[in-house]
């Protein structure tokens, strides 16, 4: 894993998140107007307008299917413009017709489509770089809490040993966190590494929420799930990144790994206002907390973190008010 200066990001917004160890984002000034990134987009779905059209969108494409690793022009319903994207997986049905996992290379989130929205890549475009980032937090593993007493006899306390897989309620927490956050900001402190074509950037996350001072993301999950992660040395997370499976589940698989993507499909429409998911940090995480997280991180805050002069704080209060 190559060294990085310790420096604290501008805010990010978290457009993808599948477990600590796999996620995605964009500086949040990527959104703004002047950012080049912003105008790259702009350019890309203008040109795609002029080049296809509305008129073709929803008729199946001529040519061969596009294969693996391919890129295209993706007519992204949900957000109604052309996006540039890179094919995941090709399944054919029954009836021979293909189904793509795409990844959306520039908002950093999958998309699942049939040929209908999707078109070549127009050239001049092929060479940009992707504009979300990946992202992991550095020096955590995910771990197992293993009763000693039942191998040995000998009376010593359950111990933590690492292992392979995140579990739901780490998961659940971050999800929750990033919900409710008025701003995320990572601080690069663990270097990169390249992990299947992908370069990560190692970070602590921090969270800023309503009433309360930023916090490191993992100071809660220390308390909050204390039974399902530990803290390790700069060394011994790269002697163990190599093995773990956190770092190689598929960009459209959830960290269960399944898929729970819908497919835009010619008759999919874009979402109305008042049919709009709750959407935070640029993608959908879920549509409401998971209430037990929610319990657990209010309590940890409550306990651990500085509230503002009035005295108030918490969560709940935060969920409330932007749902009401």
């Amino acid at each position: 894993m190559a060294e990085g200066e310790k420096a604290r990001d501008t805010n990010v917004i978290i457009t993808h998140f599948i477990n600590p160890h796999c996620f995605w984002y964009k500086p949040e000034s990527a959104y703004e107007e002047g950012h080049k990134h912003h105008q790259f987009s702009v350019a890309f779905h203008e040109h795609c307008k002029r080049l296809y059209g509305r008129v073709f969108v929803g008729q199946p494409a001529h040519g061969s299917i596009l294969q693996t690793k391919a890129l295209a022009a993706v007519y992204y319903v949900v957000q109604q413009r052309w996006v540039r994207c890179e094919v995941d997986e090709v399944v054919i049905g029954l009836d021979g017709h293909p189904l793509y996992q795409l990844w959306a290379l520039d908002e950093g989130l999958p998309i699942k489509s049939t040929p209908e929205h999707v078109r070549a890549l127009p050239s001049q475009f092929g060479s940009a770089p992707p504009q979300a980032m990946r992202g992991a937090i550095a020096n955590i593993l995910p771990a197992n809490k293993v009763d000693t007493t039942r191998r040995n006899g000998l009376g010593l306390e359950p111990t933590l040993t690492p292992c392979n897989k995140w579990y739901a309620g780490i998961v659940s927490m971050i999800q929750t966190m990033i919900e409710g956050a008025l701003s995320v900001s990572l601080e690069c402190t663990g270097g990169t590494a390249m992990v299947e074509g992908e370069m990560i950037h190692f970070s602590d996350m921090f969270i800023t929420m309503h009433r309360y001072e930023p916090f490191n993301v993992v100071d809660v999950l220390a308390k909050a799930c204390s039974e399902q992660m530990m803290r390790c040395s700069n060394e011994e997370f790269v002697k163990r990144l190599p093995k773990l499976q956190t770092f190689t589940i598929k960009r459209y698989l959830n960290n269960e790994g399944h898929d729970k993507l819908f497919a835009q499909a010619a008759n999919t429409k874009p979402c109305r206002s008042n049919e709009r998911p709750i959407v935070h940090q640029g993608t959908v995480l879920r549509s409401l907390p998971d209430p037990e997280a929610l319990s657990k991180v209010n309590e940890w805050l409550n306990n651990n973190i500085t509230v503002g002069v009035d005295g108030q704080g918490g969560l709940g209060a935060t969920t409330e008010k932007r749902h009401s």
